[in-house]
């Protein structure tokens, strides 16, 4: 426990357990410091030290450049999976971005039809949850095709985040990311 009349506020413990060095990265002060944290009820800053564990200077500068590129990913889109609702934040982002993309291409042909009958009507948003949600049928990105390449490129671009962005949300939410 941490007793008396000592500062609980994640802040002020995160500064602390950085005194440990610069040079050194030391997980173990942080997950204790953490289960302390946890134990007296204090689960938002426990989290916040588990975080900061994982941006701790020392533990990036170690990291091959690819790995710490993903290290980055992990963190800027599911917190290092303690925050699995950020990844939230950036498929509303990005599906906003693919309704106004698909939508400027709609009232012209920028689009081709991949089917002759039962062609739905258009619509951007759909379109645009359609392209980006995997394992998701809402019958729109299977009859229409762009046929401008800048679009193409971009529903290209649309899906491959999609596919990214929802695993690593099922991966956050799951707690497989933590550790």
């Amino acid at each position: 426990r941490i007793e008396g009349k000592a500062r609980l506020g994640s802040e002020a413990r995160r500064r602390w357990v950085k005194l440990q060095g610069k040079d050194k990265f030391a997980p173990q002060p942080y997950a204790q410091l953490a289960s302390v944290l946890n134990e007296m009820g204090h689960e938002v800053d426990a989290r916040r030290i588990l975080i900061a564990k994982q941006k701790d200077p020392a533990r990036v500068k170690n990291l091959s450049i690819p790995r710490r590129v993903w290290h980055h990913i992990l963190g800027g889109t599911i917190g290092y999976g303690y925050r699995p609702w950020q990844a939230l934040v950036w498929i509303v982002l990005l599906i906003a971005m693919g309704t106004v993309a698909f939508w400027s291409g709609s009232d012209t042909a920028l689009f081709a039809e991949t089917k002759t009958t039962g062609v739905p009507a258009f619509n951007a948003f759909v379109y645009s949850v359609d392209a980006f949600v995997p394992l998701v049928d809402l019958y729109q990105a299977k009859y229409r095709l762009p046929i401008v390449p800048w679009l193409r490129v971009y529903l290209w671009f649309n899906i491959s985040l999609g596919w990214t962005l929802t695993t690593l949300l099922v991966v956050g939410l799951t707690g497989l990311v933590r550790k």
